[in-house]
């Protein structure tokens, strides 16, 4: 992490990280709170102007994935890395909350 955080401080208008351990801070799906972890930032993270790299299990990373992909996020701005747990079930309301904050970060951005 100390390199990316050098590069946050480097570039803060232009570059954000956030390490998320869902074993401190809960699924990350799991309500819009942990959401917004993922989500806000202090410049322009329009969806247009960011990438998602998502690692974690497959379910985590499908859910985001489908979430990501259900808002308007185009899947060339997603990449992903995920280790077991392949043959889980999506949560389709873990999708749609997912799906949701994307939509309000597309209106945080046009507002601003």
């Amino acid at each position: 992490g100390d390199i990316l955080d050098s590069m946050q401080q480097s570039h803060p208008t232009k570059f954000a990280w956030k390490s998320i351990i869902t074993e401190l801070d809960g699924r990350l799906s799991a309500n819009e709170d942990n959401l917004r972890l993922v989500f806000e930032s202090n410049f322009d993270a329009s969806v247009e102007r960011t990438h998602f790299h998502l690692i974690g299990n497959a379910a985590l990373v499908g859910e985001m994935k489908a979430g990501l992909e259900e808002g308007g996020v185009p899947p060339s701005k997603i990449s992903i890395e995920s280790y077991f747990n392949h043959g889980a079930e999506l949560n389709q309301e873990s999708i749609r909350r997912i799906s949701n904050a994307v939509a309000s970060m597309k209106v945080a951005a046009a507002i601003e």
